[in-house]
């Protein structure tokens, strides 16, 4: 009876579909198996980039609890100076005249092409 079972077409046809499904069900579960281990890559990505960000924000925190950063802020707002330094304030003169010279005063009259000759002649 088994024997009969087991060579009957409805029996190949029923093991066959279920095969099938069993494969089709692997690659479904593949395809997700990829698309789960992108995301991870994706999230392991952004951890580096947020680790990065939290080390660069804990140096600029090191560096404005640092005696230097005070001291210059002191300096800047607050014009400290330490009591061994001298302090020297340059100012710009606002009096000076400039005083623009035109030395191609000949050149003005001649024509382009007079120009070019007297240029590449070395004139």
């Amino acid at each position: 009876m088994i024997k009969k079972i087991l060579s009957s077409k409805i029996f190949t046809v029923f093991t066959s579909l279920i095969v099938i499904l069993a494969v089709l069900s692997i690659i479904g579960l593949d395809n997700k198996r990829n698309i789960v281990i992108d995301e991870i890559k994706g999230l392991e990505a952004k951890i580096a980039d947020i680790t990065s960000n939290n080390q660069h924000i804990e140096k600029f925190l090191a560096y404005f609890k640092s005696s230097a950063y005070l001291e210059k802020e002191a300096r800047m707002k607050l014009n400290y100076k330490a009591p061994d330094e001298k302090v020297v304030f340059v100012l710009k003169d606002r009096n000076t005249n400039t005083v623009t010279t035109n030395s191609s005063g000949p050149l003005l009259n001649l024509s382009n092409y007079q120009k070019w000759w007297n240029y590449l002649l070395g004139k």
